[in-house]
């Protein structure tokens, strides 16, 4: 059957339903409130946007994120799927942000003075895990996994970036995960980002960049934008790159490729 989606709908269950036939967007927000896998068939999307309900506490772990494989996929220029600030809540995560200091996950958070910013973690190859969140307040980014057994087209936003420090001496949070894994894929205008965020108040470290991973069997990755930067730091407000975070890490396998390319630019 053809879902077609023209307004604000959530996903928590939908009485254990998880697989559909096609699936057309041109309007309005669908919130996956669930980590669950959502199976579909030819999916387009024209207008509006895909998110998933913010995660919280470290015990809790990942509760919510867009998980969906499919038959093929268009991501349409005018089209985001973003887990903007959705992944741990502000000092939350396994290597958090704090007081002078940003979260880390893909990349290491940055630093004032005496705030020690802690180890990266998540998989460079598959990654999965939230971003962790910076202090109060500072959401990590959240996670996003889609997978084509066909064509995979994105021209449209694709984003898992930390939420930036605008308050004190609290550090930033860090990027979240996006894993992309197609049969084919293509792209020109689009732009794939897991960034961590920028501290623009007090004395304080930005956000550690996240993890994005792009696997395909084509020969080419076509010409999408692709960016886990790490956040610059402040120094009394002022934009610092002494206190900025390291950069995640982006993975590029292609056809023919043996082990890959892996990436780390800010």
């Amino acid at each position: 059957d053809l879902v077609e989606i023209q307004g604000d709908l959530a996903w928590a269950n939908l009485g254990g339903i998880t697989s559909f036939g096609g699936w057309t967007h041109t309007s309005g927000t669908f919130t996956f409130a669930t980590n669950t896998t959502l199976n579909m068939g030819a999916v387009t999307l024209n207008g509006g946007s895909w998110t998933h309900q913010a995660n919280s506490t470290t015990a809790a772990g990942k509760v919510n994120s867009i998980n969906v494989a499919a038959a093929s996929l268009n991501v349409g220029s005018a089209f985001s799927i973003t887990a903007d600030a959705k992944g741990y809540s502000g000092l939350n995560g396994p290597a958090a942000g704090g007081t002078n200091f940003g979260a880390s996950h893909g990349g290491k958070g940055g630093r004032y003075n005496n705030g020690f910013a802690k180890d990266t973690y998540g998989s460079v190859t598959a990654p999965a895990d939230l971003g962790s969140g910076g202090d109060s307040g500072n959401y990590g980014g959240g996670a996003i996994s889609l997978t084509t057994s066909g064509l995979m087209t994105v021209d449209g936003v694709i984003s898992a970036n930390g939420a930036n420090n605008t308050v004190g001496d609290g550090g930033a949070a860090a990027g979240g995960s996006i894993s992309l894994n197609a049969a084919t894929f293509a792209g020109t205008t689009g732009v794939i980002s897991a960034n961590g965020g920028t501290s623009t108040s007090g004395y304080s470290g930005g956000g550690g960049g996240g993890r994005i991973a792009l696997v395909t069997g084509s020969a080419s990755l076509g010409s999408v934008a692709l960016r886990a930067y790490g956040g610059d730091g402040s120094f009394n407000g002022t934009p610092s790159d002494a206190r900025g975070a390291s950069a995640g890490t982006i993975y590029l396998k292609k056809a023919g490729d043996t082990y890959g390319e892996l990436l780390a630019d800010n």
